[in-house]
């Protein structure tokens, strides 16, 4: 989060940013273009597309991936 660091917030550009990290598969990029489909952050709310790129992440050892697909059982 660059915000209050002289970049405002912008979740569009956030979203653009982490969607290519993600596609060249990065898993920083993975988790948090997942998170943002989880909350709803600058795209519908998207459990499903949420669960796969966690998944991707979880799978290259993403800590946080993981636990996010544990946390989205039974969802």
């Amino acid at each position: 989060n660059l915000e209050g660091l002289g970049a405002p917030k912008n979740d569009a550009e956030a979203l653009r940013w982490c969607r290519k990290a993600a596609e060249q598969g990065h898993a920083w990029g993975q988790n948090h273009l997942a998170w943002m489909y989880e909350a709803g952050r600058a795209v519908d709310s998207d459990v499903a597309e949420a669960r796969k790129w966690y998944g991707k992440a979880a799978t290259q050892g993403n800590e946080h991936g993981q636990a996010a697909l544990k946390r989205l059982e039974g969802k």
